[in-house]
This record gives C-alpha cells, sequence and structure tokens, in this order.
C-alpha cells in the first residue's frame, strides 16, 4: 500500500500544485512551478550521474538524488514558498510517503530521500517569488529568453 501511494503521489504532486495555483489566479506562479519543476529534474538528473552512489537493492550508481522524492517534493516546496505553510504542510505529508516508499523499496537510503527533500527546496527556492516578490532567479521570455538574478534570498 506504501509504495503504491507513494508511486501515485509522486506521479501526480505536480498536477495538484498546478491546480492549487489555478485557485490562486497565480499564472506567475503557475510559470514558477514549470520552471521548479524543470529546476528539479535537471538537477537529479545531473547529480545521479555526477554522484553514482550505490541503491540498497544494488541494481545500479543511481541512488542519489531520488527521482521519485524530487518529484513530490518540488511541488511541496512550491506551494510552502508561494503561499505559506499552512498550505504546503499537506504536500510535505505527501512527499515523505513518496520517499518513504522509496526507502521500503529498497531503492533508496533514508539519507538519500532526505538530502533529495532539502536539495528540492534549494532549487524550488531560487525560482519561487513570495507575495507577489520576484524569484531570487527568474526567466523572462520577451523578444527571447532572458534569465535574471536577484538579491532577494
Amino acid at each position: 500500500m506504501l509504495i503504491q501511494a507513494g508511486d501515485f503521489i509522486s506521479s501526480n504532486a505536480r498536477y495538484v500544485a498546478h491546480a492549487h495555483a489555478a485557485a490562486h489566479k497565480d499564472i506567475d506562479g503557475t510559470l514558477q512551478l514549470i520552471l521548479a519543476n524543470h529546476a528539479g529534474r535537471w538537477t537529479k538528473a545531473w547529480l545521479k550521474d555526477e554522484v553514482q552512489r550505490g541503491r540498497p537493492d544494488g541494481t545500479d550508481q543511481r541512488s542519489f538524488p531520488s527521482g521519485h522524492t524530487m518529484k513530490a517534493s518540488v511541488p511541496a516546496w512550491y506551494v510552502t514558498e508561494r503561499y505559506g505553510w499552512r498550505e504546503g504542510w499537506p504536500y510535505h505529508v505527501g512527499a515523505a510517503v513518496a520517499g518513504a516508499a522509496r526507502v521500503e523499496q529498497k531503492r533508496h537510503y533514508a539519507e538519500d530521500v532526505i538530502g533529495t527533500h532539502l536539495l528540492a527546496w534549494g532549487v524550488t527556492r531560487l525560482v519561487t517569488g513570495r507575495d507577489g516578490a520576484p524569484p531570487p532567479v527568474g526567466v523572462t521570455v520577451e523578444r527571447g529568453v532572458r534569465l535574471h538574478f536577484f538579491g532577494a534570498f
């Protein structure tokens, strides 16, 4: 049951977070969530290749970071950063379930899951603004794509 719940949550958390942003009529936030999800995916892929930590089940060297945990944690941190802990805590419970399922399956160590959850916070924090403030790192699409940095951490 835990494994199925974890798989379901990791596959669907981003869609629930998009619905959350839509309920707030938050177009900027929706774009930030898209960017956060992509940044999380790219960071995860890069680190899996660089770190090459062996899995508990011995199948390969891609234990850290956990992709399932990243997919559940980025939406959790996005909702928390954008709308506060009052709205974000249920997403963190979901991310914990997704991570626990991966540990239960022996696909990750507990520290992989915890580290990935914290990594997701860092990635998400870089691209998510709170209370209408711009994010520390932003992307604009006007006559090309521009990446800009702000001093608000």
